[in-house]
């Protein structure tokens, strides 16, 4: 009868049974062999652990955001989906055409600071220079004659006088993101 061989868990060399250590499933030649086992074993269990802990940490991070870390996740791909969709046409105020040596933003014609209702409506915001936005704090007067051109009259009377305060939930924040996510997705595959 032939005698049954297995290889050593730590050098990996083939023995007879009978010549192994074994501890739980693990097989070793000597104990040098062992202490390899053991350290695999640990580092094992180490990388396991830091990973459930790297987990609890990443969920209590999300947990304790709050509204305003929402908004301007929000915000962001907001923005972003803005200058996306008017990638091609010039600045709403000066006109200027697009180059890309200038940097553009997604500029509000009323400010998310005096009119926060309006922070995510698509017909208050288009492309916009940085020149226009930040240092002639918005151009109001030009956006106004052009946003008129761009989305009519009626639109930016509409803007203008709603008032209703929006409060975004979370949940209606993160469906925002989401939606905004899909639409830059859908722009840039065309």
């Amino acid at each position: 009868m032939k005698a049954k061989r297995r290889k050593c868990g730590g050098c990996k060399q083939s023995f007879n049974v009978e010549s192994l250590t074994f501890v739980g499933l693990d097989a070793f030649c000597s104990p040098d062999c062992g202490a390899v086992i053991a350290i695999k074993r640990y580092s094992t269990a180490k990388s396991i652990e830091a990973k459930a802990e790297k987990k609890v940490w990443r969920d209590k991070k999300v947990a304790a955001r709050d509204r305003s870390w929402y908004i301007k996740k929000t915000q962001e791909w907001f923005n972003r989906y803005i200058r996306l969709r008017d990638k091609l046409l010039p600045c709403i105020c000066c006109g200027r055409d697009h180059t890309a040596n200038i940097q553009w933003h997604a500029g509000h014609f009323l400010t998310t600071g005096a009119r926060p209702e309006h922070r995510f409506n698509e017909d208050n915001c288009h492309k916009q220079t940085s020149y226009c936005n930040n240092h002639l704090s918005g151009n109001v007067a030009e956006y106004r004659k052009r946003l008129i051109l761009k989305v009519g009259i009626k639109s930016v009377e509409a803007l203008e006088q709603d008032h209703s305060p929006k409060k975004y939930t979370i949940d209606q924040l993160k469906e925002l993101i989401e939606t905004y996510k899909l639409k830059i997705k859908e722009l840039s595959s065309d």
